[in-house]
């Protein structure tokens, strides 16, 4: 932030600069990844007799790592399938601004009642806000901290 102030005449005069910037880093921590938990239900049984997921057998590029769940029954959900389901979802948002502005006022004339002044004022700004990392299929432990290195 910065400024100038002045006379000129009879008038008085301002001239400022303010300069900002901001970064918002936001975690969710164990966050259900609805994708990989669809995939990690529709469980089905190989031709070895393992229970796996289904788009591992139909398509194994779209859920790679796929580990099945198993819902039913209270702490039936193995550690390997919840850290599969469960995300990290982070975002980064950066904001800058920057803002000038300009102003110069005094008395024009004095009156019998009182003096009659004039004043005027111009402000501008801009303020740009850039959406930085988002990643939401992380498992704990596995969030990108890349964008931390600027």
């Amino acid at each position: 932030m910065t400024g100038l102030a002045g006379k000129l005449g009879k008038y008085d005069w301002n001239l400022g600069y303010v300069h900002g910037d901001a970064k918002l880093d936001d975690e969710l921590n164990n966050n259900v990844n609805n994708y990989r938990l669809s995939a990690a239900l529709d469980a089905v049984t190989d031709s070895s007799g393992n229970v796996v997921c289904r788009a591992t057998l139909t398509n194994p590029g779209q859920f790679p790592g796929c580990v099945p769940i198993n819902v039913f029954g209270l702490g039936s959900e193995s550690t390997q399938a919840l850290d599969y389901v469960l995300a990290t979802n982070r975002y980064v948002a950066k904001t800058k601004q920057d803002e000038a502005s300009a102003s110069i006022g005094g008395a024009l004339f004095d009156t019998w009642v009182r003096r009659a002044s004039l004043s005027a004022d111009r402000v501008v700004g801009v303020c740009v806000l850039a959406p930085g990392d988002q990643s939401h299929a992380a498992s704990p432990g596995e969030t990108d901290r890349a964008s931390d290195q600027e």
